[in-house]
């Protein structure tokens, strides 16, 4: 099936799956849902827990239609599990799996969404996957992002644990307790108050949501670690410091990290020393340590500069980035930094 036939397959659906409704709340938006039926939305009651209310008040509007067949996305390849895809141009975009497909509808901030009953995988959780989607297009949309992340809420904070499946995600949620979970599956990050904040979702491995989720957004902040070694323990990347997501500078700190302690670990065999001695671990965390509190506070003060509403601050941010433009030796040295290079 091609784009434009998929497309044209998904426009033409007119019958709803039923006719209730329910609203999912992500933060201080809400997503209504029209057209569950009975099975359906019982179903995503005990899957959503308290995010799902019966309110019409919504930023965006779901309607679910029943399709008779799947086969929305042709399987890559044998035994694959699981994809989903996007297809077609953007004023006819669709994002479709084997048994979903959704697209925008006619009406402005109104989308449809077709799912396929089968007895493979229960339909809320199907219907969830496409739902994830539209919260992650709310988030781009507000200027934020969506990460496969879990999250915690502890003193009124947001932290946020990133990494592909199977790398602890929902264990690092357990650990954390009693901070309460903000979901172990899928985060969401937007900016507001001059930083970034993170809303409580209702994606859970467990597949049972909160019955009194934490409200509203919490901000996130960055964190240094007092000390990133120990006898035969050192932190490298997230775990040693959390700065805030600009220019993907978490990731090359990690980089430099993992790069000057496997020199360290090196120097220190040749030298028949222990390399898990907390000395010779000190030797990496007085390299990196140092160059890693200059970039998270480098981090922080640019945030707060671009996060910033003033007419007087944006002048002068404006002006700064014009006069950064054309000095080309400090723009070149920033460049670098930023990239990694000369950081030693």
């Amino acid at each position: 099936m091609s784009e434009a036939e998929t497309y044209d397959r998904l426009r033409a659906l007119d019958r709803t799956l039923g006719d209730e409704r329910r609203t999912l709340l992500v933060g201080d938006r809400r997503i209504r849902i029209e057209g569950l039926d009975r099975d359906l939305a019982r179903g995503l009651e005990r899957r959503w827990g308290g995010f799902l209310e019966r309110e019409d008040g919504a930023d965006l509007t779901l309607r679910v239609f029943r399709s008779q067949s799947g086969g929305w996305l042709e399987p890559w390849k044998p035994g694959e599990a699981y994809r989903v895809e996007a297809q077609g141009e953007a004023a006819k975009r669709v994002v479709a799996s084997y048994n979903f497909a959704l697209c925008a509808d006619a009406e402005p901030f109104t989308w449809r969404v077709a799912v396929h009953v089968q007895d493979r995988e229960p339909l809320d959780r199907l219907f969830e996957n496409a739902a994830r989607y539209l919260v992650a297009r709310l988030g781009v949309e507000a200027g934020g992002f969506a990460l496969h992340a879990a999250g915690v809420l502890h003193r009124e904070r947001a932290w946020l644990f990133a990494g592909p499946s199977r790398a602890g995600k929902t264990t690092a949620v357990a650990l954390a307790a009693p901070a309460v979970s903000l979901g172990d599956d899928f985060a969401l990050v937007l900016p507001g108050d001059g930083g970034w904040r993170a809303p409580a979702l209702p994606f859970d491995n467990s597949e049972r949501a909160r019955r009194d989720p934490p409200r509203g957004t919490f901000p996130l902040c960055a964190q240094h670690a007092r000390n990133y070694v120990l006898p035969r323990l050192a932190l490298i990347g997230d775990a040693a410091h959390a700065v805030h997501p600009l220019a993907g500078q978490g990731a090359n700190l990690g980089l430099a990290d993992a790069g000057a302690l496997s020199a360290v670990i090196e120097e220190a065999i040749k030298k028949g020393e222990h390399p898990g001695d907390r000395p010779v671990l000190r030797r990496y965390e007085r390299a990196r340590k140092g160059a890693n509190a200059t970039m998270l506070h480098l981090m922080t003060g640019l945030n707060q500069l671009f996060a910033a509403n003033s007419p007087t601050v944006g002048e002068l941010r404006r002006a700064g980035m014009r006069l950064f433009n054309v000095s080309g030796p400090l723009r070149e040295r920033a460049v670098r930094v930023a990239l990694g290079a000369g950081r030693h």
